[in-house]
C-alpha cells in the first residue's frame, strides 16, 4: 500500500495510574481527513478477587464491547477497544483460567469535555466494573498542527458485533479440520492505521493444530458492522 508524503504516526501512551504505560504506535493511512466514573464499586460477595466476572461461554463473546456501551453510551466517539479471553488449558497448556475468561477489557475514547483528549477506561475484570477514566498521552511525528483526533474516533453506536458470534459458528468445519482444540481468544476494534484508513473488527483465535500439536494463531478482520469478512487467516 503507498502511503502519502505526510504520513504522521500517532503513538499512544496510557498512563494508567500505579501502572506503567505501554506505547501504542499506529501509523495511518493515506487517506485520513487531516493525515493521520466511576466510582469505586463494592466487589459483590458472591465474587472473590481470584475470581472473573465475565466469560464468552457464559456472557458471549462481545461481552467487553456490551459493557462498554452501557458505561459510555453509544454516542461516545472510540478509537479502540481491546478485549481479551482466557485460552483454556486444552490450548495453552499455560493458561490456569477456564477456557473463554474475559481477562481484559478496556477502550480509548474522545474525551466528550474536550475532543482534542482522549481518555482510557479499563475494566477490572474480577468485579466488572470499569475505574475512573485516565489521560491518554498523544504524541503526533510529522505535521503536528494538522492533526486532527476526529480523524481516528467513530461513534460507538456505529460498531455491531452482534454478527461475530455467526461469523464464528459458520467457520467450525473449516477449524475442526485442522485445529485438535482452539478458542477464540481476542475481539478488538481497531484505529485507522498502516493497513486501513477505517475502523474495523478483529477477531483471533489459538489452537493446536491436528498434524502436530504445534499452537497457532489465526486472524480474521470484518467491516465495523459484523457484515462484511475483510480477511480470513484463521488456519495459517
Amino acid at each position: 500500500m503507498r502511503y502519502a508524503s505526510t504520513l504522521l504516526a500517532l503513538a499512544v501512551l496510557a498512563t494508567l495510574s500505579g501502572c506503567t504505560g505501554s506505547d501504542t504506535v499506529i501509523t495511518p493511512a493515506a487517506n485520513p481527513a487531516n493525515s493521520s466514573e466511576s466510582e469505586d464499586a463494592d466487589v459483590p460477595p458472591e465474587r472473590s478477587p481470584d475470581r472473573f466476572a465475565f466469560s464468552a461461554v457464559n456472557d458471549g463473546i462481545d461481552i467487553c464491547f456490551r459493557k462498554i456501551r452501557e458505561k459510555l453510551g453509544n454516542e461516545a466517539r472510540v478509537k479502540e477497544i481491546d478485549s481479551f479471553f482466557s485460552a483454556g488449558a486444552d490450548v495453552d497448556p499455560d493458561d490456569d483460567e477456564p477456557k473463554g475468561t474475559l481477562t481484559t477489557c478496556s477502550v480509548k475514547y474522545q474525551n466528550p469535555e474536550d475532543q482534542r483528549k482522549l481518555l482510557s477506561l479499563q475494566m477490572d475484570v474480577h468485579a466488572g466494573t470499569f475505574g475512573n477514566p485516565v489521560p491518554v498521552k498523544l504524541q503526533v511525528m510529522g505535521d503536528k498542527e494538522s492533526f486532527k483526533l476526529d480523524d481516528y474516533v467513530i461513534e460507538l453506536g456505529k460498531v455491531d458485533t452482534a454478527p461475530l458470534q455467526a461469523f464464528m459458528d459458520s467457520q467450525k468445519t473449516a477449524l475442526d479440520k485442522v485445529y485438535s482444540a482452539y478458542t477464540w481468544d481476542d475481539i478488538r476494534l481497531t484505529a485507522p492505521g498502516a493497513f486501513s484508513n477505517k475502523h474495523q473488527l478483529a477477531v483471533r483465535l489459538t489452537g493446536r493444530y491436528k498434524s502436530n500439536d504445534l499452537e497457532n494463531t489465526g486472524d480474521a478482520t470484518l467491516t465495523m458492522d459484523g457484515k462484511t469478512v475483510l480477511d480470513n487467516d484463521l488456519t495459517k
